[in-house]
């Protein structure tokens, strides 16, 4: 990658940055997250500047710069990767309203709590 497009790069990083630091618009990134999203970035920079295609080369770095500008990005992308708690539930009722809708309604505990919720 040439001393140009870093230099553009990090010119876009780093205000963002600021603002989003400011602002504390962040979520606080876990190991499992922050590993995913410069796994993404190095693995996209690399194939952007591997790639000849223009366009597909252009779609790397975008999805490189769009996670380095905005790490919240990364949550979705690491969802696989992190260990959620499980708890058993019951479900309290479910109707169908078309052939690829249903209304639930269910209920859990989890730390000597009840939740529950419809979907």
């Amino acid at each position: 990658m040439s001393n140009e497009v870093t230099a553009a790069m990090i010119g876009i990083w780093l205000p963002f940055w600021a603002i989003r630091r400011t602002v504390e618009l962040d979520y606080r990134l876990n190991r499992a997250t922050q590993a995913v999203r410069w796994a993404i970035i190095a693995l996209s920079y690399t194939l952007g500047s591997v790639v000849s295609l223009g366009r597909i080369r252009a779609a790397w770095f975008l999805l490189a710069l769009v996670l380095l500008c905005w790490p919240n990005f990364a949550y979705p992308l690491s969802r696989p990767f992190q260990n959620w708690p499980t708890a058993k539930g019951t479900v309290e009722s479910s109707e169908e309203r078309s052939s690829s809708r249903w209304f639930v309604t269910y209920y859990f505990e989890f730390g000597g709590q009840t939740y529950g919720g419809t979907a």
